[in-house]
């Protein structure tokens, strides 16, 4: 697949894909940058995002109004 197709594919911009294609994060073919569609497809299996992984980004509820006063 072309840059166009990829960066549809993965839902991001041409940058993005050129980076990570600059860092080795997936391999191109060619002098004209092609990728294959399992290398596209393994990068998106190597970077899945495990359930319960992101707890630290979550902000704290804010404290209900109220909960403060001793008689409740």
């Amino acid at each position: 697949m072309g840059v166009p197709e990829a960066c549809k594919y993965l839902g991001i911009q041409n940058r993005t894909l050129y980076k990570l294609i600059n860092d080795g994060e997936i391999r191109k073919v060619g002098r004209v940058i092609r990728l294959r569609r399992e290398d596209v497809d393994d990068f998106l299996d190597d970077h899945v995002i495990e359930p319960g992984t992101l707890s630290h980004l979550i902000p704290p509820y804010p404290p209900r109004m109220g909960t403060d006063r001793p008689d409740g």
